[in-house]
């Protein structure tokens, strides 16, 4: 009986530690999106300054293994930066357009962490 006890003790937290593993590495994973909707925001509210944008190609894309339809082809993706990038910040010094503020704001937002979530969920779903 006591070995049973210790084989299910071995078994459950053997479980517990990989579905740990798991949901770490889909955090990670949710984090380089997030990182990537920042740097998609940046280079939309920079489409059309050419003299300013950047051109370093940052792309959390190249190393990020959920599926790239979350990001390629999404069209709520591509809306809310859109939406978000339009947004008028005013700063005291009019040559000050903010870009970098209004993208941190956007990385911290409720809409992107909604955005986030509904990803995670829809990982969790297919695990």
């Amino acid at each position: 009986m006591k070995i049973l006890i210790k084989f299910c003790y071995i078994v459950l937290f053997g479980f517990i530690g990989y579905s740990q593993d798991q949901n770490k590495k889909l955090e990670g994973e949710l984090l380089k999106l997030k990182n990537q909707a920042f740097c998609d925001c940046y280079s939309e509210v920079l489409s059309g300054k050419e003299s300013i944008r950047y051109k370093d190609g940052s792309s959390y894309v190249q190393i990020i293994d959920l599926k790239r339809e979350y990001i390629f082809g999404n069209k709520i993706y591509r809306e809310m930066i859109k939406k978000w990038a339009k947004k008028e910040y005013k700063s005291y010094d009019p040559n000050n357009n903010l870009y970098l503020m209004k993208c941190l704001d956007f990385y911290n937002s409720p809409v992107l962490i909604k955005f986030i979530d509904s990803v995670r969920q829809q990982e969790i779903k297919i695990k």
